[in-house]
């Protein structure tokens, strides 16, 4: 390899393509890779016709694939390869044992694999406030952890189980869920009385409550801005489904069985792509109004 290493992509769904753009802007892209044809108007980068591909032709390669399932086939696809890059490096948010069982296979293949998900929706990534959850291999970690500082705000090093950075991701994902669960219901209770809503949002900013996330949430539902779809209510089911999976006694998981009830009448309720800022719209207004 030389010593500007050449950098590909795959996966331009709207985080991957936010990070693409962010990856092309600090170090040059030399060619990325979508299942479908896509164009993030990346001009000077090559849009490869097939997977194999883009593995032939780059040193490191970027990934951002919805589930665990795209991101076996992209690993089943990487072994038909002849030429493999040197490191894959996945943003996605994935389940510990598929991760755990891809990295194995990574390392069959003589690719070090580094598990990166990424914590921040596409418009957090595209104003360089995304962190980065990294586990993997040390060594490659060291390499890549200055390109995603220089795209983003942290990358946090959690060690060589790429497990790690796949359990924190979705638990941090878990403990977001719970915050907007409960500012819906928060609203829902509130809307009983005239002025009650605007009341919870007065009372909640410069409290002991108020973060970021409550801001951007409490916001969201108070709006009932649930549209764009920027982390998808679908893709934040797929998320606590895996956390509840990875919990040794999943019986005990008495909040997670409830946010999931909020997801699934939700996702009943509106037929459009939602944003999981409306994980529990179904409480709040018909899915006629959302869309």
């Amino acid at each position: 390899m030389t010593s500007t290493p050449k950098i590909g992509f795959a996966g331009l769904g709207q985080l991957g393509t936010a990070l693409a753009q962010k990856l092309d802007a600090a170090c040059r892209l030399r060619a990325v890779w979508n299942r479908t044809n896509k164009d993030i108007g990346l001009e000077s980068v090559e849009t490869m016709s097939s997977f194999e591909e883009l593995c032939q032709s780059v040193d490191w390669l970027f990934s951002c694939v919805a589930d665990d399932a795209a991101l076996k086939a992209l690993t089943d696809r990487m072994t038909q390869s002849q030429i493999r890059p040197t490191i894959h490096v996945s943003f996605a948010t994935c389940s510990p044992d598929q991760v755990s069982a891809l990295s194995d296979l990574h390392h069959k293949m003589g690719v070090a694999f580094v598990n990166a998900p990424v914590l921040g929706r596409p418009d957090v990534v595209e104003a360089g406030q995304a962190s980065f959850l990294l586990a993997g291999d040390t060594k490659s970690i060291d390499l890549i952890k200055p390109v995603l500082e220089s795209i983003g705000n942290v990358a946090h090093k959690l060690g060589p189980d790429p497990r790690m950075a796949a359990a924190a991701k979705l638990a941090i994902n878990y403990l977001v869920a719970c915050q907007i669960a409960s500012l819906t219901e928060a609203a829902h209770a509130m809307s009983n009385f005239d002025g009650g809503e605007a009341a919870l949002q007065q009372t909640i900013k410069n409290s002991p409550l108020d973060s970021p996330v409550i801001q951007l949430f409490s916001g969201a539902i108070a709006d009932r801005k649930f549209t764009p779809a920027l982390f998808d209510l679908e893709l934040a089911q797929k998320d606590l489904n895996y956390f509840q999976s990875m919990a040794p006694a999943a019986n005990g998981l008495y909040l997670t069985k409830a946010v999931q009830t909020h997801m699934e009448n939700s996702l009943l309720a509106i037929d459009c792509p939602v944003d999981w800022s409306g994980l529990a719209s179904h409480l709040l207004e018909p899915a006629s109004e959302t869309c």
